[in-house]
């Protein structure tokens, strides 16, 4: 009973208690009863009051059993009924938890509401409504299994009543947020239903107030009035209906700034519906009062041509009324001759204003062709009959203008007095433009300066000043012709011959004078030019010497051939500047006003860049000279180098024997590698000379002879032919020294592996351990197995040898030999021996496992004979009969033992064979182990013998 009190688990784990409880009681009950079964048996060799108390603790404990078998099932039961509500009420918490995770689902998914109706939200509010009935009532069965919780806990234990009421609140707990969020969705939803209704109502007063402003714009006319008053008016009522729907604008922006608090607690598609509503009605609203405002302006403009057309009809019918005033005062031809002039300007003033009121016409007729399809009809022959008649007094007036201007002519003598007095004036103006113009030629003449300065520019401004001049006489000429001619028509009425004639002789003076300095200026430009050109050729020479100098050597022509050829053309240039110096100072003299030294102070320039091409031409040859110094010390350097590196080259090229001994092989390799150093450092030496002397000879453009040109051929060569052989001996030489340290290391390993082999083989010499024979025979096998790694050194140490032999001498050769002889030798002795020493571990190993054997089944035969013995010896010795057949049975018994002699004798003999060669712990375990079975062997034999004695002096 005392797990069943001490249980505390709950639910149905202690109901499962409780059945295992009665399943255990179950099989108590089948073991006393075995118990009971037993005691009849046994109780009939018991005294009397053994029997009975016995049989009064068989009866205790049948009592006992029966007690708490009825405990049990009274338990099992009450936790049957407890679990049964238990688990009725579980599911029951589960399916309500469920049902509020559902209501709770569908409330969070209406956090955000759709646009509806106000009959939808009306329903959603009426299903909300019914929700809360529902769960007032759930409430109510809530309540209820409360209680009956409460009745049931009280006969549960401490940690199950905690996890029941842990449940409960849990579920009180949901209910109750379920119905808070119901109540606030409720509240919302009301909100929700009363903005929708305003929001409906605002739209729709708004909708209705458009459709008004728009019939209100469609009853105005759609014509334009040929009356600015009117048009005013039309205006008018345009303005006000605009400001109207202006006012409307905002009261949609504060419905639109409205609808946000609305929009909160939808969804996107409902915000989607209500803005697309607002901007459908904000669109409506931009599209009517963009029409409107478009209509305004149209109609502004309207009036503004309107008014700009009847000032223009205005100004048009004054400026014909003034025209008809001054035409009718008086006519042309009533008008005395001296006032003919005055007339005819006044009236060709008229005439030049009729372009401009002619553009006016213009204005009105396009005024009229833009606006008379939007007027009434009788709009439009008001303005089509204005038009026309103001049309046909502009073409009268106009007409008739022209008409006077035409057909006014002065009379004919007034004409030719005209004429005359026109040809005086043509002609005195033509003579004072000819005095004019001769005295501005002489002044001319007179400002130009006849000293010629040197530089052929001036001369040719000169010139320039001459010819044009020259030019303008020629083009003065036909000026001549024309007084000739007016002389003609003018002659008798003034001595004008005097002035013809004075003008001409004049004329061909400044013309001869000018021709003179016109060929003198030639002559000058043309000195000059043969001046320019000869010192332009000078300098180009020197210009060519120069560069021929600042470059290096071009494709065709070294840098010293150039040298040559600049020497050369220097000798020929420098007595053509004398040439040019004695012209300088010809020309120079020529400007006696301003005398210069320009001409001069060039050609001294060409003779001193003749005189530092000079000092270069020195400075270049004593380059050369340095370089044929250095050219010499190279050609020595490079005859000694040869010397030194055939007294190396036996050295250097040869690849002979290499000692055997890694230590001497590496002193080979320094001392190679100094050598190598050494040949570097020549060949550095005598390559930076050679670069030198390349260098200088590059530098001043001298090309190197055959004799240098060999001598570096033989360098690069010989470095060639070094460097090669360097690095073949280097190559060898680590090549032999790679293989002389493997050869070492192959070596040690082999060494190694035999000074291995030979301590396992000598390891166990105070004799074996059977217990982990097995184990060393596997070491010894593994060690000693023919593919093991030790062949393998002895492969790859013949192939290293195989690999030195041709980098050693003889002796080296011999004494590798002998090595690879000894190690094979001691490698044979070393599996020789391992093999015996295995073969031995093996036969004993054999003999440790048959000896297992035989003291195993010999242990198992002794322990069925003893168990026999005991059952013989339980035999009865009451009567001679008994004693007969007991005695019949000790001797087969003894004779069955008998049997088992060899066995033990061959146990006995192989532990002393192996006790020959074991260790002193194994011999001692075999000692023992022998011992026991022999102890074991004797006693048996001893007590049948005894037995047999006994029996056999009764049965006597």
């Amino acid at each position: 009973m005392e797990p069943l009190k001490s249980c505390k688990r709950i639910g149905i784990q202690k109901s499962t208690s409780v059945l295992k409880l009665a399943e255990r009681v179950l099989q108590l009950r089948e073991r006393i009863t075995q118990v009971e079964e037993e005691s009849d048996s046994v109780c009939c060799k018991l005294s009397q009051p053994d029997r009975n108390l016995v049989e009064e603790r068989i009866r205790d404990r049948e009592n006992s059993l029966n007690k708490l078998e009825l405990n049990i099932q009274h338990r099992l039961q009450g936790y049957t009924s407890i679990e049964s509500d238990l688990m009725v009420i579980k599911e029951e918490a589960k399916i309500y938890m469920g049902w509020l995770e559902e209501q709770e689902g569908r409330l969070r998914s209406n956090d955000q509401l759709t646009r509806h109706t106000i009959e939808e939200l009306q329903e959603k509010v009426n299903s909300f409504k019914a929700l809360e009935e529902e769960l007032n009532q759930k409430q109510v069965t809530l309540h209820e299994v409360h209680q009956k919780v409460h009745d049931i806990v009280a006969n549960l234990p401490v940690q199950e009543k905690e996890v029941l009421e842990k449940l409960m609140a849990t579920v009180q707990s949901q209910h109750n947020e379920v119905y808070s969020s119901l109540s606030h969705k409720f509240q919302q939803l009301e909100d929700m239903t009363s903005c929708s209704l305003e929001f409906n109502q605002k739209m729709d007063r708004e909708t209705k107030i458009l459709q008004e402003r728009e019939k209100e714009f469609q009853g105005l006319s759609s014509t334009y009035v040929f009356n600015s008053l009117d048009t005013e008016k039309m205006l008018e009522k345009y303005k006000s209906l605009n400001v109207k729907v202006k006012v409307q604008f905002k009261s949609i922006s504060e419905l639109e700034k409205k609808t946000e608090y609305m929009m909160d607690n939808m969804t996107e598609q409902g915000r989607a519906d209500i803005r697309r509503d607002i901007a459908e009605l904000s669109e409506q609203h931009e599209e009517f009062s963009k029409r409107l405002t478009q209509k305004q302006n149209d109609l502004q403009e309207y009036l503004m041509c309107l008014k700009k057309f009847e000032g223009q009809t205005l100004k048009l019918e004054l400026w014909c009324n003034e025209t008809v005033k001054q035409l009718e005062e008086s006519v042309l031809e009533t008008l005395p001759t001296e006032m003919v002039e005055e007339r005819l300007s006044a009236i060709k003033g008229l005439s030049k204003k009729i372009s401009s009121y002619e553009t006016l016409l213009q204005e009105m007729i396009v005024f009229q062709e833009n606006y008379l399809p939007l007027l009434s009809e009788t709009d439009q022959l008001k303005l089509q009959e204005h038009l026309d008649l103001i049309k046909s007094k502009f073409d009268r007036w106009t007409m008739e203008t022209l008409f006077r201007i035409v057909c006014d002519q002065v009379q004919c003598q007034a004409k030719k007095y005209e004429d005359y007095i026109v040809e005086q004036n043509t002609f005195e103006n033509t003579v004072s433009v000819c005095d004019e113009f001769l005295l501005s030629v002489q002044t001319e003449v007179k400002q130009i300066n006849l000293s010629l300065g040197p530089n052929i520019e001036d001369v040719q401004l000169v010139l320039h000043k001459y010819e044009k001049i020259k030019e303008s006489l020629h083009d003065f000429e036909p000026k001549l012709t024309e007084l000739d001619s007016m002389k003609e028509k003018l002659d008798g009425s003034q001595p004008i011959a005097a002035v013809l004639l004075r003008i001409t002789e004049t004329y061909k003076f400044l013309l001869h004078k000018v021709g003179h300095h016109v060929e003198m200026c030639k002559s000058a430009v043309e000195s000059r030019d043969k001046f320019e050109l000869q010192l332009s050729q000078q300098d180009s020479t020197l210009a060519e010497c120069e560069m021929l100098l600042a470059h290096s050597e071009t494709k065709n022509v070294s840098k010293y051939q150039s040298v040559q050829l600049v020497q050369e053309k220097l000798e020929a240039i420098e007595l053509e500047l004398i040439k040019s110096m004695e012209r300088a100072k010809l020309i120079e003299q020529e400007d006696t006003d301003n005398p210069v030294t320009i001409l001069s102070d060039r050609v001294e320039i060409m003779n001193q860049r003749c005189k530092m091409l000079r000092e270069e031409i020195q400075s270049y040859q004593q380059l050369v000279a340095s370089a044929e110094v250095e050219r010499e010390k190279f050609e020595t350097l490079v005859e000694d180098v040869v010397i030194w590196f055939d007294e190396k080259e036996e050295w250097i090229a040869s690849c002979s024997s290499v000692p055997l001994a890694e230590a001497e092989t590496s002193a080979i390799i320094d001392k190679h590698k100094l050598i190598s150093l050494e040949v570097s450092a020549k060949l550095k030496e005598v390559k930076s000379l050679a670069s030198t002397l390349v260098e200088q000879c590059g530098q001043i453009g001298l090309p190197l002879s055959a004799q240098v040109t060999a001598k570096l051929m033989q360098i690069n060569h010989l470095e060639e032919l070094t460097m090669a052989a360097i690095l073949t001996k280097e190559t060898y030489l680590e090549e032999a020294h790679s293989k002389r340290k493997q050869f070492e290391s192959c070596s040690k390993d082999v060494s190694d592996w035999l000074t291995q082999a030979s301590d396992l083989l000598d390891s166990g010499y105070d004799g074996l351990d059977y217990d982990t024979l097995d184990e060393t025979i596997t070491q010894l096998t593994d060690f000693f197995t023919f593919d093991s790694f030790s062949q393998e050194m002895l492969t790859q140490i013949d192939e290293v040898s195989a690999n030195l032999f041709p980098t050693l001498d003889t002796n080296d050769s011999m004494t590798l030999k002998q090595t690879l002889k000894n190690f094979k030798q001691k490698y044979s002795k070393i599996v020789s021996a391992a093999q015996n020493k295995m073969a031995v571990m093996n036969s004993k190993s054999e003999q440790w496992r048959q000896l297992q054997k035989n003291c195993s089944d010999l242990s198992s035969k002794l322990d069925a004979l003893k168990d026999d013995w005991s059952e013989i010896n339980k035999c009865s010795d009451a009567s001679p009969e008994f004693v007969q057949s007991h005695l019949e049975k000790v001797k087969t018994f003894l004779e069955d033992v008998e049997l088992n002699r060899p066995v033990i004798d061959n146990v006995n003999e192989t532990v002393r064979d192996l006790e020959r060669v074991a260790n002193s712990k194994t011999r001692d375990a075999l000692s023992h182990l022998v011992e026991s079975l022999n102890t074991r062997w004797t006693d048996l034999v001893g007590d049948v013998e005894v037995r047999t004695s006994t029996l056999q002096t009764n049965v006597d």
